[in-house]
């Protein structure tokens, strides 16, 4: 129930070649100018949706055929959505649907898809464990493009404990969203879009190619991990089951294998439903949601506006077997129905309102008889087969209902139903009739680009003097220019020569630079040795003033009957009989003085039997000495 393709342009190049002119396109008076919900993405023409790849006429793509094309090989489960989450590949493969509900298809086609909230709405399957190359092919139609990352669209993975194959289609979240293939890597491939897109993956051992719309993106080889190993299939949700996707998915492929390039293209193109490979699939060509039953009271000219309203127009019968595949589509057929016949413009010749060829009738006995001026036409008793017959009536009796229809009948079988070489999907989409050969799309004609200015006027000798003065003019003011360029380049010239001189002086103001710090060293090291010298001659004069102090206080120092006094130990007695004994007042105690010492004097206390020193010590001297010798040095600097 559902076309097989959306178009953005139509191609006709190979048409084209085939036939040197081609008549226009005659589009009926009558066609509605609202597109019908099973085409509003079909005939939409200035939509960004991707171009229908036109099969050759007589060479229709089967789903078997001898040009590599088997989109029933290794088919392990198809969802098509119409009006449930069946596996129709054979396998009972059956999805569980938990919330997501049935919604309308990318042709509007009621029931013929499935929306996901991307809150709690998923499907999955159980399925048996299988590895080794594989497909994922399907349809979306993202809500919002600003989904975060890890919705998966489609995913698949191992059920073993434990285990991490696994891989799936996800938007990818950020400022500039896609859809990516994750296995072991994240991998973009086609940008999110609130527009229908056809999204496959092929794994082949190591190879994986990416196609969006049809056609292949690019191809890579998959880093790490076992991506083709999986025992359960989830749609509209991760792995993890904390992502959910928000948007619409339909038409879901899984193969067993990795369909190659062209049965992608297939798919794209209608798939398993569309057998003739014109773009429209087989139930949308039969009639299968094109046929409706409009109950109500409307007379005729009220019942064509109401049509029109809805995207559709009132049914118009041009075959036995369209007449036969309304009574399939919508069951028994009422009586008194209006249908898209009249012959208000001239008695007796009946048109469709859609302009399409009246080459068929169904006729009761003794109808038409334009009793009362009956130009109108609607379903009347039964025929011999169980369908109804026609009949003409006046526009403004109400009657129970109409019977609607959107686009054309065409043959399922056929890629060309009238034989025009164009293909019926293309006559569709250009709101053609696919079934009239006198009525196909124009053929394209590009405009051949900006035409050139306006030639001069009669006075085209006075324009070519006022073009030569304007000629001389700006001559002169590329003279100028040149001129001025050339002034530029002198100066460039000499601020170059300029550049030079002063970074020679720098260089010599570097060396001088260089020399000064060599010599200033070699002052720091001269002020350095000076300080040294300032320090050792401050020590010597401190000491000698030292001796002569102690000169001093030795000529001062009382000598009574061999008694000595000293400052620091007081009364000392020796003479030549005990020296070097001297005894002191002081400790009351005999000293040994080793002779020899000075600064300090050592003596071995009788009384203590230690030794002592009765002078200070060198290192206390000299720290003593040293500060004394630096804040002299201080002071003068």
């Amino acid at each position: 129930m559902k076309f097989a393709n959306t178009f953005s342009s139509i191609s006709i190049a190979a048409i084209l070649a085939a036939s040197a002119t081609l008549s226009p396109a005659q589009t009926p008076a009558g066609t509605p100018s609202v597109p019908p919900p099973s085409l509003l993405d079909v005939i939409k023409i200035n939509a960004p949706m991707p171009v229908l790849k036109i099969q050759p006429i007589g060479d229709p793509v089967t789903a078997s055929t001898g040009n590599g094309i088997d989109i029933q090989d290794g088919l392990f489960a198809h969802y098509p959505y119409t009006g449930d989450a069946k596996d129709h590949s054979g396998n009972d493969n059956h999805l569980e649907v938990t919330g997501a509900t049935a919604t309308e298809d990318r042709f509007g086609m009621p029931n013929s898809a499935y929306a996901f909230d991307g809150q709690d709405d998923f499907m999955f399957a159980d399925i048996d464990e299988r590895k080794g190359d594989f497909s994922l092919s399907l349809w979306a139609k993202a809500n919002d493009v600003e989904q975060s990352r890890y919705r998966s669209v489609i995913n698949v993975f191992d059920k073993t404990g434990g285990s991490k194959d696994t891989c799936q289609i996800h938007t990818s979240g950020g400022r500039y969203p896609t859809y990516q293939f994750f296995s072991s890597n994240p991998e973009s491939f086609a940008q999110v879009t609130t527009e229908w897109q056809h999204l496959a993956v092929t794994v082949s051992g190591k190879v994986i190619r990416f196609y969006e719309n049809g056609d292949r993106v690019y191809s890579q080889e998959l880093e790490g991990g076992e991506a083709n190993k999986f025992s359960h299939l989830i749609i509209g949700q991760n792995r993890n089951r904390d992502a959910k996707y928000q948007g619409a998915i339909d038409d879901v492929y899984v193969y067993n294998r990795a369909i190659n390039d062209a049965e992608v293209e297939r798919l794209f193109n209608g798939g398993l439903e569309d057998t003739d490979g014109d773009g429209l699939t087989d139930d949308y060509e039969k009639g299968y949601g094109r046929y409706q039953l409009i109950k109500g009271s409307y007379d005729w000219k009220k019942a064509k506006e109401d049509a029109e309203k809805r995207g559709g127009h009132l049914a118009t019968i041009t075959s036995q077997a369209e007449w036969e595949a309304v009574r399939e589509v919508v069951g028994e057929l009422p009586s008194t129905y209006w249908l898209g016949g009249t012959d208000e413009k001239t008695e007796g010749t009946w048109e469709w309102i859609t302009g399409e060829l009246w080459k068929f009738t169904k006729w009761s006995s003794n109808e038409p008889n334009n009793l009362g001026n009956e130009d109108y036409l609607q379903t009347w008793g039964k025929s011999i087969d169980g369908n109804r017959l026609w009949n003409d009536n006046q526009f403004n009796e109400n009657r129970n209902g109409y019977i609607l229809e959107y686009g054309y009948y065409t043959d399922p079988t056929l890629a060309d139903s009238d034989g025009d070489r164009v293909n019926d999907g293309v006559e569709v989409a250009a709101k053609t009739d696919p079934n009239n050969p006198l009525s196909r799309p124009a053929p394209d004609r590009d405009a051949p680009g900006a035409p050139p200015s306006a030639p001069p006027g009669p006075d085209y000798v006075k324009k070519i003097e006022e073009l030569t003065k304007d000629n001389a003019a700006k001559a002169v003011r590329i003279e100028e220019l040149e001129a001025t360029e050339k002034a530029l380049l002198d100066t460039i010239v000499n601020l170059k020569a300029t550049n030079t001189t002063l970074t020679a002086t720098v260089e010599e103001q570097k060396k001088t630079i260089t020399t000064l710090k060599t010599e200033n060293a070699g002052l720091k090291q001269q002020l350095s040795n000076s300080r040294e010298e300032v320090v050792n001659v401050s020590y010597e004069l401190t000491e000698a003033k030292e001796q002569l102090q102690a000169a001093i206080d030795v000529a001062r120092t009382p000598f009574v009957n061999g008694w000595v006094y000293d400052p620091e130990q007081g009364w000392l007695f020796t003479d030549a009989d005990h020296y070097p004994l001297v005894y002191s007042q002081a400790t009351e105690s005999w000293h040994y003085y080793e002779l020899g010492t000075a600064a300090p004097r050592f003596f071995y206390s009788y009384k203590t039997q230690e030794w002592e020193a009765w002078d200070p010590m060198p290192e206390q001297t000299e720290t003593a000495m040293a500060s004394s010798q630096s804040e002299t040095t201080n002071q003068n600097l």
